[in-house]
Formats: structure tokens, sequence, C-alpha cells
């Protein structure tokens, strides 16, 4: 009898045991910035459903698809630390352009199917296409602007790329760009002389009509 018992609460125990690690490992946590798809590792299928952070049951053999949803920085930059290089790009009258830029930007986890199409559309190559995205974006609104319009309207021209991005990102990729800095231009060598020449020049004819007002208030005042 007694030992009857003994295999009895064996026998329970080993299931409680068993349901205990089932149903642990059919559980998954996703982090405060991050969401999710729900994987099936056994039919390799997605669910339709974005997971938020939190503990969730998603069942035996399954993972999550994570995607970060806080602000990620891309730099087109020089610097050795720099996402990408500098975008060469051309004004509207055919100058070519060196462009330093940033752009923050994040997952739009306020469409609850974007999560979805991102996985579905470009699976592994999602940061790859959202870059190129980005980079003919902003090449196709530099076309719009002479080369001397980057310098008398660089503040509309970064709110314009800014704009563009924005909507045509979002439109692509289901990414939202949130922040946009033009940081520098660098120009060909001989355009950067002409313009600093140009400056020059304008500071020579400033100066000689400060002097040429003197001058004549001085010829007046003796007169």
């Amino acid at each position: 009898m007694a030992r009857t018992f003994v295999i009895i609460c064996s026998i329970v125990s080993l299931t409680a045991l068993v349901t205990i690690i089932l149903v642990a490992c059919s559980m998954s946590i996703l982090g405060y910035n991050e969401v999710g798809l729900n994987y099936s590792n056994w039919f390799k299928t997605v669910e339709d459903k974005t997971y938020r952070h939190g503990i969730h049951f998603i069942g035996l053999g399954h993972g999550f698809q994570r995607y970060d949803i806080k602000l990620t920085t891309i730099e087109f930059s020089g610097e050795p630390d720099a996402n990408l290089p500098m975008i060469k790009c051309r004004t509207s009258d055919g100058l070519e352009l060196d462009l330093e830029a940033s752009l923050q930007y994040r997952v739009n986890a306020a469409d609850e199917h974007a999560i979805f199409k991102i996985y579905t559309s470009y699976g592994p190559n999602e940061k790859a296409i959202l870059n190129r995205v980005i980079l003919d974006v902003i090449s196709d609104t530099a076309t719009l602007y002479t080369s001397n319009d980057f310098f008398t309207r660089r503040t509309e021209i970064q709110a314009q790329m800014k704009a563009d991005l924005k909507s045509k990102v979002i439109q692509s990729t289901f990414h939202e760009v949130v922040y946009f800095q033009l940081r520098s231009i660098s120009l060909p060598d001989l355009f950067e002389n002409e313009i600093q020449n140009t400056e020059v020049m304008g500071q020579d004819i400033h100066t000689a009509d400060a002097e040429y007002s003197r001058e004549e208030v001085k010829f007046i005042t003796n007169v």
C-alpha cells in the first residue's frame, strides 16, 4: 500500500514538474522598448498580431521575432563611427554635393500591422532597404534646389528633406522619421573657392561703401 502511494506521488510530482516546464517554455518576455511577432518554429509561420512589452503565453515551440521601438539614429558622415558615408547627390544645376546628415527613426508602432508588414515584406533586409529609401529621398529632394540655395536657403532645404522623409519613408518601409539634421555641406574645391572669392568681394564692396560714406560726411561737414 505504501509502495503504491509512493508511486502515485512520484507520478503526480513528475507530471506537475513536466507541466511547469512546458508552461515556462511556452512563455516569452518582451522588454519595455520591444514589440514582437509570434513565430512558430514547428510550422515556420508567423501570427499577424503585434505583441507589446510584458510576459506572453505564445505556445510551445514558439518564439518572438523582436523589433526595437525606441528611437534609432542613422548618421551619414566621414566619421569613423558613422553608420554610412556622406550622401552624394546633385543639385538642380548639376553640381555634386556631399551632405553630412543624421536622423532619428523608429518602427511605426502606432500601426498594429506595421510590424507584420515589415517582416513579410523585407525580412532580414529591413535595415538595408530603409537606408536605401532614405538615401533616395534625400537625393531626390536635393535635385529641387540650386547649389546656391544650399547656402542661402539651407533651413528651408532641411525642413523640406525632413517633410519628404516623414511622408515617403513611412509609406515605403513602415518606419517613422522623427528628427532630421542637415549638418554640413561639402562642395567641390573649385566651387568653394568661388564662393569664398565672392564673399571676399562682398566684404571689399561693403568696406568701400563705408569708406565712401565717411568721406561724404566729412566733405559735407567741412563745407
